[in-house]
């Protein structure tokens, strides 16, 4: 969006509303005036802007986010001319967004706020346009926070006015958008690793031919009578501990039961089992901290799904249920349903993790699964840390300095900052379930 009137106005070779632009593209355009000017002598810069805004209650800071803005000069000191009839006047520009900036923190300053490549001599990959709004309606209470970057035109015009030098200034701005990006093709390693819930099945219908319960029998399992047949089993599910946005690849989630001998009764080992799978919910909650200051808030999003709205429609009867035998199988066959529910964050409208001076985001992996056995209904979740990866994509070398490593050590400054860096602030439970994707 370009913010201007005749008077000034940038005009950017690539849409704004279109592409992102990504740290090592090359923003070009124009600076153009269509007003009638006669000036002896004029300046005019164009500087690309980045700013880390935040704010928390009353307490508002701006940060720069691109290190030390560098000003491009168009002209300095050269006279304007633009006729009353014509096209007016026009100056090209073009400007590099840096795929790594440096920590321009005062001493005050890295007393409140941390560093984004993990030490104050780390350069990082200036973080994406974002926008944050954690207030309450009713009370205004709460944090804001953006990432906004622009080119900003200033020209300085100098006449002549009853023999001193008059100095007229106009600016105009051009916002863009900036989308970071994950060297290389989508990822296929989504790092799994296991999740383990234990669930107890107290019924007498574990047994076969079991008929109609009898009173005494009834009493007993609402008592939870040791008396009652129990299952006990533990249920595992293979999780991805990292994502990336915008990736189509399917994400290898499987449930595995295992029995637990010990916790069953004797009368159900050997007596084969299943488990019934009935609804699989999967959703990624955003934790975003806002700093300001002295002050700091932390608010976690209610989520967003990984699971494809249309998945449930192509499930078949056969992927619904587990079997196994207690007392003789040690664990099931895996159930790939991240596969059969095409799981995957090609639409998910996922934002990457990332950490600025006041603000960063992080990201927890919440799942729940329903079940039954035996007609006995049991539902399981929990929550765990999840690493957000930006989309996949290519940065091209900044012109001048091809050949000098710049993407290498973009990637390896990368791969340092996800290794460390802060944790995950706590997952904050909500009220309302997320929907259901029956099985």
């Amino acid at each position: 969006m370009s913010v201007a009137g005749p008077s000034l106005k940038i005009v950017l070779d690539r849409d704004p509303i279109g592409k992102p632009y990504k740290p090592g593209d090359t923003i070009s355009g124009q600076v153009c005036r269509t007003l009638t000017t006669i000036a002896p002598e004029a300046n005019l810069t164009v500087t690309l802007q980045g700013r880390s805004t935040s704010k928390v209650s009353d307490t508002r800071v701006s940060l720069d986010c691109l290190g030390p803005p560098v000003s491009y000069v168009l002209l300095a000191g050269a006279p304007v001319h633009i006729p009353r009839s014509g096209e007016g006047g026009s100056w090209p520009f073009a400007i590099t967004i840096p795929p790594l900036v440096s920590d321009i923190r005062s001493p005050s300053q890295k007393k409140r706020y941390p560093a984004p490549g993990g030490t104050a001599e780390t350069p990082f990959p200036p973080p994406g346009t974002f926008r944050f709004n954690g207030e309450s309606v009713w009370s205004g209470e709460g944090s804001e926070a953006s990432i906004d970057y622009y080119v900003e035109a200033r020209l300085d015009l100098i006449h002549q006015c009853n023999g001193r030098n008059v100095r007229d200034t106009l600016t105009a701005k051009a916002t863009i958008d900036l989308r970071n990006v994950n060297l290389g093709p989508p990822i296929t390693d989504f790092s799994m690793r296991t999740s383990m819930a234990q669930r107890i099945i107290s019924t007498y219908r574990l047994i076969p031919g079991v008929g109609e319960l009898s009173f005494s029998q009834n009493l007993r399992q609402s008592l939870n009578s040791s008396k009652v047949p129990r299952f006990t089993f533990k249920v595992i599910l293979s999780l991805p501990s990292t994502l990336q946005v915008g990736n189509g690849n399917t994400i290898p989630i499987s449930v595995t039961i295992v029995p637990n001998s010990q916790g069953t009764s004797e009368i159900v080992h050997g007596v084969p089992q299943e488990i019934f799978l009935k609804a699989f919910r999967l959703k990624v909650k955003a934790s975003t901290t806002v700093r300001a200051e002295r002050y700091s808030d932390t608010r976690t999003t209610p989520g967003r799904n990984v699971i494809p709205f249309g998945a449930v429609s192509s499930l078949g009867p056969q992927g619904r249920v587990i079997s196994i035998v207690p007392g003789i199988e040690t664990e099931s066959t895996p159930l790939n349903i991240g596969e059969m529910l095409m799981v995957n964050t090609a639409q998910s409208n996922l934002h990457p993790d990332f950490l600025t001076y006041n603000i960063s985001r992080t990201n927890s992996l919440r799942w729940e699964l329903d079940g039954s056995v035996a007609g006995e209904d049991f539902s399981l979740g929990s929550s765990t840390s999840v690493k957000i990866l930006p989309a996949p994509g290519e940065i091209a070398e900044p012109a001048g300095l091809e050949g000098l490593g710049v993407l290498a050590e973009l990637e390896e400054i990368r791969q340092i900052v996800e290794s460390g860096g802060e944790e995950p602030p706590g997952y904050s439970k909500v009220k309302d379930p997320p929907p259901a994707y029956n099985l």
